[in-house]
């Protein structure tokens, strides 16, 4: 089944002894409540703590660490890029000093 904005959420849900499949219409407002009800649920539950906890241990630990953020990563990968690129140009005009073309005679 599809789904769209302008109509209802559709979940099909197979019960296996008792039907072989049952269709239900789920309006789009009832899933936002439950979702809205089950994250106050566990906002007031321990897992919300260990949640908090689990998130500073984690932040700790990265602070630790020598990182870099993305952007100094991206930064770093051009200047290697650009310094490959310099150097290959190097090498080809060490080889041409180093080894200059024939002169015909």
């Amino acid at each position: 089944m599809a789904w769209n904005a302008a109509s209802p959420c559709y979940t099909r849900i197979t019960l296996p002894l008792l039907a072989p499949t049952v269709i239900a219409m789920l309006d789009p407002r009832i899933l936002e409540e439950i979702s809205q009800r089950l994250g106050s649920i566990i906002a007031a539950s321990p897992a919300a703590d260990i949640e908090r906890n689990a998130r500073a241990l984690l932040a700790s630990v990265f602070a630790k660490l020598d990182l870099v953020s993305r952007e100094e990563f991206d930064i770093q990968a051009q200047v290697l890029q650009r310094t490959r690129e310099k150097l290959k140009a190097l090498e080809a005009r060490i080889e041409r000093l180093e080894n200059p073309p024939a002169q015909p005679d």
